[in-house]
C-alpha cells in the first residue's frame, strides 16, 4: 500500500465517520444535517433584555431599601445627639441643685443659685451657658453647656414652694424637669 492509498483510505475513514454522525445514508454525496435554532447555545437578544430588566428591577429596589435604611440611621442619630445634650443639661442642673434650698435659688429666664460657690444657668443665643458663681457677678466666663449640634430656642426655671422646675426647648423637643428642695 502507497502512502497516497493510505492517505485516501484515512481521508475515507474520517469522512464515513463524520458523515454517519450526520445520518447521511450515502456518503458519496455530501448533505448537511438540518440545522436547528434550539441546537444552537447561547442566548436570543429578546432574552438578554428581560434579564437586564430583571436585573435593573432588582438593583433599583435594593438602592430603594439601601435609601431608606440610611435615612432611618441618620434620624435616630439624630434624635439620639439630642437626648444625650437634654440629658446632660438636665444631670447638670440636678447637680446644681443638690441640696440647696428655695430661698437661695431665683428663677426666670436665668437660674442663680447662691448656695456654696454658686450657679448660673442662663441662654445666650441657642446655647445654655453655665457659670460657677451667681448671676450677678461678673468675674468668670460662663461656658457652653450644649454643643453647636443643637439649638435651644426656650430656657425657663419656675419655683412653686419647694419645687423648682427648669424647662427648655432643644431642636423642638421640650424637656423638662422637676428637683424638690430642702
Amino acid at each position: 500500500m502507497t502512502f497516497s492509498e493510505s492517505f485516501m483510505t484515512n481521508q475515507q475513514r474520517v469522512h464515513n465517520y463524520y458523515f454517519s454522525m450526520l445520518r447521511v445514508d450515502c456518503p458519496e454525496t455530501f448533505v448537511a444535517a438540518p440545522s436547528s435554532r434550539r441546537s444552537i447555545s447561547g442566548f436570543t437578544l429578546i432574552e438578554v433584555l428581560i434579564y437586564i430588566v430583571l436585573l435593573s428591577f432588582i438593583v433599583v429596589a435594593s438602592l430603594g431599601v439601601t435609601n431608606q435604611i440610611t435615612q432611618g440611621i441618620w434620624k435616630d442619630n439624630a434624635r439620639i445627639a439630642i437626648q444625650s445634650e437634654a440629658d446632660f443639661v438636665l444631670r447638670k442642673l440636678d447637680y446644681a441643685l443638690g441640696g440647696v434650698s428655695p430661698a437661695q435659688v431665683t428663677g426666670g429666664s436665668t437660674l442663680s443659685i447662691t448656695a456654696g460657690s454658686g450657679f448660673c444657668f442662663s441662654l445666650a443665643g441657642s446655647v445654655i451657658m453655665l457659670k460657677r458663681e451667681p448671676c450677678q457677678f461678673a468675674s468668670l466666663t460662663p461656658q457652653a453647656l450644649t454643643s453647636a449640634n443643637v439649638s435651644v430656642s426656650l430656657l425657663s426655671f419656675s419655683i412653686n414652694g419647694a419645687a423648682m422646675t427648669s424647662m427648655f426647648t432643644m431642636n423642638g423637643n421640650t424637656f423638662q424637669s422637676t428637683k424638690y428642695l430642702r
